[in-house]
């Protein structure tokens, strides 16, 4: 059975559709007195009222929906990720619609036209795209934050994992392990956190006074294809002086490397000690668990989202921003680091 209509409320209370419209959606300036106010909205609670939304969002000039535009959803940073939005803007009163842009700029800035059309208030961006869509965005104060910094345009607002540290974390632990030939299998190039893992992977090996060696870093293009670890940890473990420890820029070509390991008859952690990135729900189930750089999903999820919606709701928070939020990661130990030798 359908709840009452505002008409229905204003002839109980003998008042106009218009103040019971005003009060419902909180209309400023809107020269009603509180005792009136009061009585609508208890009678609104009372009847059991159920707004159109729609007609609400014309009438406040608001949607409260956001957009978020993932690379992939189907990963499992992106539900992860997706799933904390959905917590902390639904505690706000908003709602979330995803899109998926496969790493396309062209399809990003489809996207990120589409759901503007469809009246979202801002964006959640993992930017692949040209810097001109953002800052068309930023000409036309549009608010929005990035999931991971833009190189084009580094002023712009985004929250994003501190890769550099993670990089130095992991290869800290193989060392804290008595590792002393650290391999990194690291990529793709074109991603920023690959570069940023690089050079967490660099501070490391200065800060314990091991040399680099440019044999000693594999690039891969698919850093979700364990194919690719396999193959790179082909290429290292033929090497006439093999590493003893590997840091790989996923968990994906971490299980790559077991399985070049395994097919050699190299031992993990005996003779090669092995970590991963991002810390996913496998890690603990491989024959030997997984060591990983955990990667706080859920609260970089919080963390954007919590930054838009300021932004969404102070005027003076739209356009080029300065804010910059890295969440901090962390190692977990588990048995493919080997005990220290």
């Amino acid at each position: 059975m359908a709840g009452p209509s505002i008409a229905e409320i204003a002839r109980r209370l003998k008042l106009s559709k218009t103040t019971v419209s005003r009060v419902f959606n909180d209309v400023p300036n809107s020269g009603i007195a509180p005792a009136t106010r009061r009585r609508v909205l208890a009678a609104i609670r009372e009847m059991g009222y159920e707004p159109n939304l729609s007609a609400r969002a014309l009438a406040r000039g608001r949607t409260h929906v956001i957009g978020a535009m993932m690379i992939d959803v189907n990963n499992p940073f992106a539900s992860g990720y997706v799933s904390a939005v959905e917590e902390l803007a639904g505690g706000k009163g908003y709602g979330v619609l995803l899109c998926n842009t496969r790493g396309s700029g062209e399809k990003e800035r489809e996207q990120c036209r589409m759901l503007r059309q469809r009246g979202v208030e801002g964006l959640l961006i993992e930017h692949v795209g040209p810097a001109e869509t953002l800052r068309e965005l930023v000409d036309e104060g549009f608010p929005f934050v990035l999931l991971d910094r833009c190189p084009q345009s580094p002023q712009f607002d985004y929250v994003t994992f501190d890769d550099v540290e993670g990089g130095r974390l992991a290869t800290m632990a193989l060392i804290d392990a008595g590792r002393t030939k650290v391999a990194h299998i690291a990529g793709p190039q074109a991603v920023l956190p690959a570069e940023d893992r690089l050079i967490g992977y660099r501070e490391a090996l200065d800060e314990a006074e091991l040399p680099w060696r440019d044999d000693y870093v594999v690039w891969v293009d698919r850093h979700e294809n364990p194919d690719d670890g396999e193959h790179a940890a082909d290429r290292l473990l033929d090497l006439p002086s093999p590493p003893d420890a590997v840091f790989c820029y996923s968990d994906h070509l971490a299980l790559g490397v077991f399985r070049a390991a395994a097919r050699r008859g190299v031992r993990v952690p005996h003779d090669l000690a092995v970590i991963g990135c991002d810390d996913l729900p496998f890690c603990p189930w491989t024959a030997v668990s997984l060591a990983s750089v955990r990667l706080n999903t859920r609260q970089l999820g919080h963390e954007s989202a919590g930054l838009l919606l300021e932004k969404i709701e102070r005027d003076d928070a739209r356009g080029p921003g300065s804010r910059r939020i890295l969440i901090k990661p962390e190692v977990v130990h588990r048995e493919s680091l080997g005990q220290r030798r």
